[in-house]
């Protein structure tokens, strides 16, 4: 279990806020994913200017 709000998450994905490394190496283990897999830059999305 990762213990983070639902509201957490929604701003991690919404970029208003970032995650911890602790918080990502916990969701990594959760999702059984390796940490440098989340890290890589091919899966962050490049910010929009409005």
């Amino acid at each position: 279990m990762v213990n983070l709000t639902r509201q957490t998450i929604s701003n991690f994905e919404r970029g208003v806020s970032s995650p911890s490394l602790l918080d990502m190496k916990r969701i990594s283990q959760a999702l059984r994913v390796p940490l440098p897999d989340l890290l890589s830059p091919e899966l962050i999305k490049p910010s929009v200017a409005a």
